[in-house]
């Protein structure tokens, strides 16, 4: 229960007060007009007639005055707890959602992660049993427990990659930030995927169109966007086909950094899908069997957090483009690293 304040309780204890000296002087005010009423017209009952009704009337004035404050006040406390209750309760549902969601998500990631264990059990099954198999057929059934391995290790650390990147963009700071040369950045991310790109026939290459200089952020956070969209683009490349990355800064404070290949085109219908927690389309999952589907969700959280943007164009004859646009200045930050009001 909310109580007055000290302060409050003596401004309604002034108010009562008030309110019935005024009730009493108006009271006594109609003994004389009663008696003038009756007959009685003494000029001194006259006199004190006119002021008890004056002083009643005055009382009345300032008690309806302080009534009225008080019902104010009154009113401004019930609107403020009406706002922290609703408040709390948009919390209370945010916080349900996100519960749905983990428990969604979990289920998501035992279902996937249930397939490679039992292959990998399986494979480990037939060379326990086996007692008497040939060396070829034992190192393919290893080989293949080591892929399913492998499998669950990509998940495993994409799901640490999601959870990491959701808390360290909410906590993100200043001191988490530093001077990244953007091209820099970009080359060496671009050529460690060189080997892979010779394996399969795929070239690339970079293009600047402005110099996207020098971006402060964190470091992390930034390749991990570059690391995912380059990755997708060489993995689902159409082999002897080229990946273009560009980088461009069309404005002052902005960056925008597009990936580009010619292979899987996504349909109209996927192009909002393919950034939801382990999605991936029928035709992904049919050019490249291993995979996630947590990459984009990762990016998309990186980049919406700094209030960027990302969305996808994707067609067979000019290619899927993943197109990226970064604010120089993450959102809720001024140039200074100073949070702003």
């Amino acid at each position: 229960m909310i109580k007055p304040a000290n302060g409050e309780n003596g401004q309604l204890n002034k108010t009562e007060r008030l309110g019935w000296v005024s009730v009493v002087m108006v009271g006594c005010a109609m003994i004389p007009a009663v008696l003038i009423a009756a007959g009685v017209s003494h000029p001194l009952a006259q006199a004190a007639l006119v002021l008890l009704l004056g002083g009643g009337l005055v009382g009345l004035i300032g008690w309806y005055t302080r009534v009225r404050g008080s019902v104010r006040k009154l009113n401004d406390l019930i609107s403020g707890l009406y706002a922290k209750a609703r408040a709390q309760e948009e919390e209370n549902q945010n916080l349900a959602q996100l519960r749905t969601i983990q428990k969604a998500s979990m289920r998501m990631a035992s279902h996937q992660l249930r397939a490679p264990l039992a292959a990998l059990q399986s494979c480990l099954s037939v060379l326990m049993q086996a007692e008497d198999i040939e060396a070829e057929d034992a190192h393919k059934l290893l080989a293949d427990a080591a892929a399913r391995g492998g499998d669950m290790m990509e998940l495993v650390n994409d799901i640490l990659g999601l959870a990491e990147s959701e808390s360290m963009v909410r906590i993100e700071t200043d001191v988490d930030s530093e001077d990244i040369d953007v091209e820099k950045a970009v080359r060496d991310i671009v050529n460690f995927f060189s080997p892979r790109a010779k394996e399969r026939g795929v070239t690339y290459r970079i293009d600047i169109k402005n110099p996207p200089g020098i971006l402060r952020a964190n470091r992390k956070l930034f390749n991990q966007v570059v690391l995912n969209l380059v990755s997708n683009a060489f993995r689902y490349s159409d082999q002897g086909r080229e990946v273009v990355v560009i980088l461009d800064s069309p404005a002052e404070d902005r960056l925008v950094l597009e990936v580009k290949n010619w292979g899987l085109v996504i349909a109209p219908e996927d192009r909002e899908r393919i950034f939801e927690e382990f999605w991936r389309s029928d035709e992904a999952r049919k050019r490249v069997s291993r995979g996630t589907g947590l990459g984009l969700s990762i990016v998309r959280n990186i980049i919406e957090y700094r209030g960027g943007s990302i969305h996808v164009q994707s067609d067979a004859e000019n290619g899927t483009r993943f197109i990226v646009d970064i604010p120089r200045h993450r959102k809720g930050v001024d140039h200074n690293g100073k949070g702003k009001t």
